[in-house]
């Protein structure tokens, strides 16, 4: 399954191409009974195409207000079987969300819950809960401004419903009190669902092949093994092998011994492939060219270190004894930011041997764009960059703020400046753990020596949050 992997930062341009914060599309609503679904939505942002709202498992009510009836008493979310509304918006441009917002709901049971999902990750986690309160008609939304930004496609919203039978109403004639402290920014009348964020406006370059190695005798061959043809994106691009026993042959081969049937990424072998980049970059495709697998149950699964590998990204298809083509698309990977990134091939199942050559191209054995095939090479990754020089970093994605991050990028500390009170942060990584905390006062350092180099995020109590690159 492919996933996307929630990064903490959002991307704003110093050019004035990004847009403000904005709502993207609303949804008027009406009687369910005589509604036609989908309901298209209205006020769509130009960076949507299209924005339809639709229903599943849910009963219908016949009533002037927008009303549902769910049968649902589950005390969790099922994605497979819970009723839910979908919100499926077709975009034209990278997209960094903000919030999804309903407008005037009345619960007819208290225990009733409605909760936030996405395609992204194939409905498998939470965005978060709404509030709809209680009888009275009430504004509630969820925050969706630490979620990756986006890019054009199409992306599905879900609020499934569950924990306690019951209905819903919604009405257009607000604005409504909030009942979890919804800004006052998003109360708006004349609508009952909207989705809010900032088009990005990006323009990355054409699809591009980052890196490829060209690999040869694996017994005599030196490893880590350089990459070549880098992108101008990439300070480095290394090759390495962990648990794999090399073939003293011209090709490049390696024998697998695990014969395991999921993986274990403390113990399953493993190719490596570590790119230090100096650009934001939209990976597209991990290809391998020309490979033979000398065992038709021997699987190979990539994964990185975004999610410290913990899901899989897909699939290889080695196909039988015959050189052939693969590849696993990485498209819907989130953009990654200057620093570096670790890609692994595991391999599992089935113990075994590969062979790549470098003489293609060669067919393809899962349907790999022929763009993608060329020779001379035995691996490739290839992606979109973005031009880092058009990127601020020094940026505030919750609330514009005055307060200074210096010297940025730092290598021993950091300095605020521009308190004007004592205030307490916390420090996070792009993946979101918390780092260290602490109190800070103006001009006080924060000792940072202790860090990893890469990409970190200074958060204050009342939100403002400013990133900052450790080197």
């Amino acid at each position: 399954m492919k996933q996307i992997y929630i990064l903490l930062f959002s991307i704003f341009l110093t050019s004035n191409s990004v847009t403000a914060q904005e709502e993207l599309v609303y949804w008027v609503g009406g009687n369910t009974s005589t509604l036609s679904y989908p309901e298209n939505g209205q006020g769509l942002s130009s960076a949507l195409n299209a924005g339809l709202q639709n229903y599943n498992g849910l009963n219908t009510i016949d009533n002037p207000n927008t009303g549902w009836r769910n049968l649902n008493s589950s005390t969790s979310v099922d994605p497979a079987t819970s009723p839910y509304l979908s919100y499926t918006l077709t975009t034209n441009d990278f997209i960094q969300f903000d919030r999804f917002v309903v407008h005037g709901i009345a619960n007819g049971s208290a225990l009733q819950k409605m909760q936030l999902r996405w395609s992204i990750d194939n409905y498998t986690t939470s965005l978060g809960e709404f509030n709809p309160g209680g009888v009275s008609l009430e504004l509630t939304s969820v925050d969706i401004s630490t979620t990756p930004i986006i890019p054009s496609g199409s992306v599905e919203f879900r609020i499934y419903f569950y924990s306690q039978s019951g209905f819903v109403f919604n009405s257009i004639n607000g604005p409504y009190p909030s009942t979890d402290e919804t800004p006052s920014s998003y109360t708006s009348n004349g609508r009952n669902f909207s989705i809010w964020g900032t088009p990005l406006n990006f323009s990355p370059s054409a699809n591009n092949e980052l890196v490829y190695w060209v690999g040869g005798n694996t017994s005599t061959l030196s490893y880590p093994e350089n990459g070549q043809g880098l992108s101008s994106a990439l300070n480095a691009g290394l090759q390495n092998y962990n648990g794999l026993n090399t073939i003293d042959n011209p090709n490049t081969g390696w024998r697998n011994l695990n014969s395991s049937t999921s993986v274990d990424p403390a113990t399953s072998p493993y190719l490596s492939y570590t790119l230090t980049t100096n650009d934001f970059i939209q990976f597209d495709r991990f290809v391998v060219h020309g490979i033979a697998n000398g065992s038709a149950l021997q699987k190979m699964q990539l994964r990185w270190s975004i999610d410290n590998y913990t899901t899989s990204l897909g699939e290889f298809n080695p196909g039988g004894v015959s050189l052939e083509l693969t590849s696993v698309d990485i498209s819907t990977t989130p953009i990654i930011p200057s620093g570096s990134v670790e890609f692994r091939i595991y391999f599992y199942s089935q113990s075994g041997f590969v062979f790549n050559s470098i003489n293609g191209p060669y067919p393809s054995t899962d349907e790999t764009p022929s763009s993608y095939t060329s020779n001379g090479r035995n691996f490739s990754i290839w992606g979109n960059l973005f031009n880092s020089s058009t990127l601020s970093t020094e940026t505030s994605f919750l609330l514009e703020s005055d307060v200074k991050l210096f010297p940025n990028p730092a290598n021993k500390y950091i300095k605020i400046s521009k308190l004007t009170k004592t205030e307490n942060y916390e420090i996070y990584d792009v993946m979101g753990k918390k780092i260290s905390d602490g109190i800070i006062s103006n001009n006080e350092k924060i000792h940072i020596k202790n860090l990893t180099n890469g990409l970190y995020f200074l958060r204050f109590k009342n939100g403002n949050t400013i990133k900052f690159i450790k080197n």
